[in-house]
């Protein structure tokens, strides 16, 4: 996608140019490919299906004529800019107001919800956990069935079959419908509206803290963290945001294409991390400390080693396991594949070990056997060269020793040159407090120091 991005036309650079919702839309989106070539010998195919196509266009353009979302373009100001740079990568200087708003990160779990407020003091605020209804958690457990999945991946990304170079055109009339839905006020879909309710109540209970502490400022400019669920894509974790009433414009010059403008992101952390990234985040690492000054990021970039991280949700209800490697500090990328693999189990939480027989003997002893196998089955393809070097526990039931037995067990079954050390002190809020420290870096500062990428000559961060 950022090859895309940066094959587009410059952007001339004037005062049209000063915030984000000036800035043509062309230079946002990818265009879709078009449709697949009428082949004669299906007229009677084909013909309905155009027609239904253009009536679905046709819809489309009228939502986008009458659905509108003001941007707030008076707080995001430019700064030096070159003129062989696109509107798309706009150096931008933070103004003093959204230096005072609050880092908020939220983490969606299987069954319940928690979050962190960060304040431009220091200052941390933990809330709830906050246990989700019933239809919450049937939500949930439906986006992490297989059946659940797309017949056609969200988008249909190049490399998500069918991709290639018709890429979108399968998943255009799922697309349309959840735009008609929301056009009328409804949620994107059934699980949408019954995951945004129990958000809606973290946002309520943080924007209730922040202004206790005389904050002019809500909790509605946020990151979300969640489970790496088979269904649960990144559309409807902006949709889902979007209808709790989570709003980030205004916030920053960047947001993922095709999505609306709900959570924070920028370049560097342009997707809504998983649990590897908000618990290696939450824990303090991937975070370059002296992140207002670009040379020290640089510096502390180029000598760090790999970290091999090996991440595991468990609750009364689910296991979730993750695992991914870095050698700079922290990142998210939009995935090039919608449709992966996924390592969540909701028949391993801990209430689960005896169920069906209460002196938990042999039914104890084969869940912690299935416990183990998942977690072989999770680290299988890293590399045997490659050592997982650190270990994340994370969820309510994240520090029964039992837990961390099994997870050392199952470790040890392979090729290891050092013990890993486990991380388990902040078990309950460690993702939403690594959110909140992905949204405070997107918030106070233009752009996070260290890019990867850096356009030439760009001025990244404020130098010391």
């Amino acid at each position: 996608m950022s090859d895309l991005l940066h094959k587009l036309p410059p952007c001339e650079i004037s005062t049209s140019c000063l915030s984000y919702d000036k800035c043509p839309m062309s230079h946002y989106h990818v265009p879709l490919q078009s449709p697949r070539p009428q082949r004669r010998t299906y007229t009677h195919i084909c013909l309905p299906l155009v027609i239904l196509s253009s009536i679905l266009t046709f819809s489309w353009v009228l939502v986008d004529l009458f659905q509108t979302t003001p941007r707030h373009a008076g707080i995001v100001h430019t700064a030096e800019v070159t003129s062989n740079e696109t509107c798309h990568w706009c150096i931008i200087e933070v103004g003093e107001e959204q230096k005072q708003w609050p880092a908020v990160g939220y983490d969606l779990t299987e069954s319940y919800g928690t979050a962190t407020i960060k304040f431009p003091s220091g200052e941390i605020i933990y809330i709830g956990p906050i246990e989700g209804d019933d239809n919450y958690k049937n939500a949930m457990h439906k986006l992490s069935l297989e059946s659940s999945k797309h017949t056609a991946p969200p988008y249909n990304w190049y490399w998500d079959a069918p991709g290639g170079p018709f890429a979108g055109t399968y998943d255009y009339p799922r697309r349309q419908w959840r735009s008609w839905r929301k056009y009328w006020g409804l949620p994107a879909t059934h699980e949408v509206g019954a995951i945004s309710t129990l958000l809606t109540s973290l946002i309520a209970s943080s924007s209730a803290a922040i202004l206790a502490r005389n904050s002019s400022q809500d909790a509605t400019k946020a990151v979300i963290t969640t489970p790496d669920l088979l269904a649960l894509y990144d559309e409807d974790i902006y949709d889902v945001a979007e209808y709790a009433g989570l709003n980030a414009s205004g916030a920053h010059p960047f947001r993922a294409s095709y999505f609306p403008d709900t959570v924070l992101s920028t370049p560097r952390y342009e997707r809504q991390p998983k649990y590897i990234d908000a618990a290696y985040m939450g824990y303090g690492f991937g975070l370059c400390s002296p992140y207002q000054s670009d040379n020290n990021c640089q510096t502390n970039d180029t000598g760090m080693r790999y970290s091999n991280v090996l991440t595991v949700y468990i609750s009364r209800r689910a296991v979730d396991i993750e695992h991914g490697s870095w050698k700079n500090y922290a990142y998210t990328r939009m995935l090039d594949y919608q449709q992966h693999a996924s390592f969540f189990d909701d028949t391993l939480g801990l209430d689960d070990r005896t169920s069906g027989n209460e002196d938990g003997g042999e039914d104890e002893a084969a869940y912690w056997q299935r416990l183990r196998a998942l977690l072989l089955s999770c680290m299988h393809p890293m590399s045997s060269q490659n050592n997982v070097s650190h270990v994340f526990l994370v969820g309510e039931k994240a520090k029964e020793e039992r837990v961390e037995m099994e997870v050392r067990e199952a470790i040890s079954q392979r090729p290891q040159v050092y013990v890993p050390r486990v991380y388990k002190e902040n078990a309950v809020f460690g993702p939403s407090r690594g959110a909140a420290e992905m949204a405070a870096r997107i918030l106070w500062f233009p752009e996070d120091c260290g890019f990867d990428e850096p356009v030439k000559g760009r001025k990244l961060c404020r130098k010391d």
